[in-house]
């Protein structure tokens, strides 16, 4: 996914940024530093905690660390808190340039984008159990 994102009310920004919903231990399975702030908890996992990459922090922050700011994605009402700067990792390709990149979990993926994901009751997109 990606969106343009906002901060403190302002219009969207004109650089697109990338959004990955991440399942736990993500971070240590990719070997991804943690910079500042934390991982995600258990009680992140209802909308709204973000790690964010250095290119992220970068672009919308100056640089400076992000941790405990706020930003808001467009079409969204719910702005997400980022509670960790993690370092920079391709996204798709070694030879491009590093984008700005929100981690957020995977349960926070809604239902309506993406049927069946963990914490959704949406059934009818879960396959069945195949046997052997």
């Amino acid at each position: 996914m990606n969106n343009f994102i906002s901060l403190h009310g302002e219009a969207p920004g004109p650089v697109l940024t990338y959004f990955l919903n991440v399942s736990a231990s993500w971070r240590e399975t990719m070997s991804l530093k943690l910079i500042a702030g934390r991982d995600f908890r258990p009680d992140d996992l209802t909308p709204g905690a973000a790690l964010v990459n250095e290119a992220f922090a970068k672009e919308y922050f100056n640089g400076e660390n992000p941790v405990g700011k706020s930003f808001l994605r467009t079409r969204a009402t719910i702005p997400y808190r980022i509670v960790g700067l993690v370092a920079d990792a391709p996204y798709r390709s070694i030879r491009e340039p590093i984008l700005p990149v929100a981690y957020v979990p995977f349960r926070q993926v809604d239902s309506a984008v993406l049927p069946g994901a963990m914490g959704t009751r949406a059934s009818s997109s879960v396959l069945p159990a195949r046997t052997l």
